[in-house]
């Protein structure tokens, strides 16, 4: 990812960071809680078909600044991959909950308890969160930013992917008996942080020298990049879930495509898309003129540089005679309409 492509998400990582629940150590007053957060391990499991796969849970909330006001509730979510090779694939299943599924006091002791009628018919979740040594804390200025806190995390968990046909991963954790997360499991403690901006150093960020495309439509989209001689493609597909209530289900696949070469002419651009590992299909992106370049310091080999962006956000993505798609074990291929609107980035250090 280029240093233009990443400032924003740096920034929001750098004013908001995690600091022990003990602040009182540091002598000064109590930071404001911004938010609170739950995530387990990638913990290895075998399915019930056999798979070898990746299990992940992650919770959080938001406390009221009004007394007696119960914190508002992130979502419970459950992400299930089989690895993290260029030929990966994950899914995630976010379940609405209420302000009791997920409690912890502050040394990070608490609960994660999903009532059935907020993940039915998807399985169990019923954990114990336990504390384990003492926290690490963030801060800038003298002020902490964050805390993160260690913990065991156990008990019942049990996952049904709903997945059909040859390749199905069927369920993972345990229907009865205990069901223990791997380390390392984290209780973190977002503080407010009123000046973020002065916390970062934008000069910091790693330049990149490539060739960046997307093309979201709506709830699917298809990106990628030029890494070496081929190219990246990746797939996310967002699905809303019949129950329970608000649910959704979130894809991300992973393929490479040919060596990614950006055809110019004049103001206009084309780029080419012949999939290779893990995909199928062709597609083309044409734009008829770009905006105006963007440039922003960034740093490479210890230096600070200049790294400049030329990109043609009026793009339109248009299919071959056989669509460019990821594939995937479950849930099926992932693929963007023609007329997409798409972006192709270039960008350049000097």
């Amino acid at each position: 990812m280029s240093a233009l492509v990443g400032a924003a998400a740096a920034l929001v990582g750098a004013g908001f960071g995690v600091v022990p629940a003990a602040s009182a150590a540091t002598g000064h007053a109590s930071p404001q809680v911004q938010s609170v957060s739950l995530q387990s391990s990638q913990t290895a499991v075998t399915s019930s078909t056999s798979h070898k796969l990746r299990v992940q849970v992650a919770a959080s909330q938001t406390p009221s600044p009004a007394q007696g006001v119960p914190p508002t509730p992130g979502p419970v979510t459950v992400t299930v991959t089989n690895g993290s090779s260029g030929r990966s694939e994950f899914h995630q299943w976010s379940f609405q909950v209420d302000s009791t599924a997920f409690t912890v006091d502050s040394t990070g002791a608490g609960t994660l308890t999903v009532p059935s009628s907020e993940i039915s018919p998807y399985g169990s979740i019923d954990l114990k969160i336990t504390p384990i040594g003492n926290p690490t804390t963030q801060s800038c200025q003298g002020t902490p930013t964050s805390q993160t806190q260690d913990v065991s995390l156990g008990g019942t968990f049990f996952f049904d992917s709903h997945s059909t046909g040859s390749q199905a991963w069927g369920t993972v954790g345990k229907k009865a008996g205990k069901f223990t997360f791997s380390a390392t499991n984290t209780v973190v403690w977002t503080y407010v942080n009123t000046n973020p901006a002065a916390c970062f150093n934008f000069n910091s960020l790693p330049c990149a020298s490539g060739l960046f495309w997307q093309s979201p439509n709506q709830q699917v989209s298809l990106s990628g990049a030029k890494v070496g001689t081929k190219g990246s493609l990746v797939g996310t597909r967002s699905t809303d879930l019949s129950t329970p209530t608000g649910a959704t289900r979130n894809d991300e696949a992973f393929g490479t495509t040919q060596k990614l070469v950006l055809h110019r002419s004049g103001p206009a651009a084309s780029l080419a898309l012949t999939a290779l590992s893990n995909s199928s299909g062709t597609a083309k992106l044409s734009a008829k003129t770009h905006g105006k370049p963007f440039s922003q310091h960034c740093t490479k080999g210890g230096k600070t540089v200049t790294e400049t962006a030329t990109s043609w956000s009026n793009a339109k993505y248009k299919n071959g005679t056989k669509p460019l798609k990821v594939r995937e074990q479950i849930f099926g291929a992932i693929k963007v309409p023609n007329n997409t609107q798409a972006t192709i980035t270039k960008t350049s250090i000097t």
